[in-house]
C-alpha cells in the first residue's frame, strides 16, 4: 500500500486553495480521510498542550490552552477582557512543543468564542 503524508497533502492542497488547511475534496475516499484523523491524533500529544499557546491561521492569537475534552480545546486570551474559545479538536493542525496550531481564521474564531 502506498504511504501518504496526509499533513503535507492537506497543507499543499489547502495552500493552493488559499488556506493552510484543505477541504475534504483533497481526499479520494472516506478511508483516506479516516487515516488522516488517526494520523493527526498521533502527531498531537494532547496531554502536553495544556498551558501552551494556541494560534490560528495568519498567526492569529487564540490564547492559552486551559482545558480539553473529547471534542474541544478550551483556550483563554487576555488579562482584563478575557476571551474564551471552544475550538474543535478536529481543527488542530499541529503541535510544535510550544504552540498548538489550528486551521481557524480570525473571522471563524468568532463562532468559537463564548463568554
Amino acid at each position: 500500500m502506498k504511504k501518504i503524508d496526509y499533513y503535507n497533502l492537506f497543507f499543499h492542497v489547502g495552500k493552493s486553495q488559499g488556506s493552510i488547511f484543505g477541504t475534504c475534496a483533497a481526499f479520494q475516499s472516506l478511508y483516506e480521510m479516516l487515516l488522516y484523523e488517526v494520523y493527526m491524533n498521533e502527531i498531537i500529544d494532547w496531554d502536553k498542550i495544556i498551558k501552551k499557546e494556541a494560534r490560528g491561521l495568519d498567526d492569529y492569537d487564540l490564547g492559552e490552552v486551559q482545558d480539553l475534552n473529547e471534542e474541544f480545546v478550551v483556550t483563554k486570551r487576555g488579562v482584563v477582557d478575557k476571551d474564551k474559545f471552544y475550538l474543535p479538536r478536529s481543527k488542530a493542525v499541529k503541535f510544535d512543543g510550544d504552540k498548538v496550531w489550528f486551521s481557524v481564521t480570525k473571522d471563524e474564531a468568532k463562532a468559537y468564542k463564548h463568554d
